[in-house]
Formats: structure tokens, C-alpha cells, sequence
């Protein structure tokens, strides 16, 4: 697990002590062993998955990840971390690395790695459009209704722009 997504737990206010790491030997993630330590938590989850994991390049099997989040009970989220190899699948020698990688909720990648971009041109796809809008969603008396902190909404809506880096 990247570090950066330990630390969004603790902001998002899950808990860094929330996380619970399954065995990854070579650096992609034991389906079994995940498979137990899920079958141990009742609750929501997320599940986070590698598309070329930062340390050794490894991709998990993102097609058993996302048969696990369906069949888990209390409500999974699958997101993968694609930093490093969201565009195998742009390969066909290398394509077959990404399967399963439609079936997550949301990805992430960073553009500057591959794309010769500035270093803070990171982007995630999401799956359902209507969570990040709820999301994103303020309201306040003083307002009249809620408004959606978005650049396009917010200037649709005449709101104050937010800076979206």
C-alpha cells in the first residue's frame, strides 16, 4: 500500500489504524490470504490493488480483487493504484497485466510518471460520477440549497470558483 493512501484514511477520518494488510510476497497481494482476512471483518471495506505496484513493478490479480468485493457481505470498494502501470493495458504485450482493471470502483494514476507532465498531474476515473457529486456537496441555510464544489458546477451554478489543481 502506497503511502499515500494510508495517509488519505487518516484525512478522510477511517483511521490509520484501520488498515489491515494482507501478504504480498513479490510484491502482488495472496488472494487467499485476502480472502481470510476479509472473511474476518463484517463492515464496509475498501480494497486497494496495484497496477504496478511503486517497489517492484508487480500487478495484482485485479480480476480476483473484484470478485472478492462482490462477494463481500458488508459492502467493498475496489480502488486500484495505477501510478505505474494503468497504461499496460495501452500494450499488447503487456494488456493482459491490467484484466479486471474495468471492474474497479475508481483508479488512480500520475500523469507526470509516463505522460512527461508536471509532478502533481495526478487524475482518477470513478465509476459513479453521482458519489463524487454527493460528495463534493455543501449546503448552508445562507445558501438556499446546496451547492457542488466542482469547478464546472461552480461556475455554472455563478458559486465562487474553488482552485482545482
Amino acid at each position: 500500500m502506497h503511502l499515500s493512501a494510508r495517509k488519505c484514511q487518516g484525512t478522510l477520518g477511517f483511521g490509520r489504524n484501520q488498515v489491515r494488510k494482507a501478504s504480498a510476497p513479490g510484491g502482488s497481494v495472496n488472494i487467499a490470504a485476502l480472502a481470510e482476512l476479509l472473511g474476518e471483518i463484517n463492515g464496509p471495506v475498501i480494497i486497494i490493488g496495484n497496477a504496478g505496484e511503486v517497489n517492484s513493478g508487480h500487478f495484482d490479480n485485479l480480476t480476483a480483487l473484484a470478485d472478492l468485493r462482490d462477494a463481500h457481505p458488508g459492502g467493498a470498494w475496489l480502488h486500484v493504484d495505477g501510478a505505474f502501470g494503468l497504461f499496460a493495458g495501452t500494450s499488447p504485450r503487456f494488456a493482459h497485466l491490467s484484466l479486471g482493471i474495468e471492474r474497479a470502483d475508481s483508479v488512480a494514476s500520475d500523469a507526470h510518471k509516463w505522460l512527461n507532465v508536471p509532478y502533481d498531474s495526478g487524475f482518477a476515473f470513478v465509476r459513479d460520477a453521482a458519489i463524487l457529486q454527493e460528495a463534493f456537496l455543501a449546503s448552508g441555510e445562507y445558501r438556499g440549497g446546496p451547492v457542488c464544489l466542482d469547478r464546472k458546477s461552480a461556475l455554472i451554478s455563478g458559486a465562487l470558483p474553488v482552485v482545482v489543481r
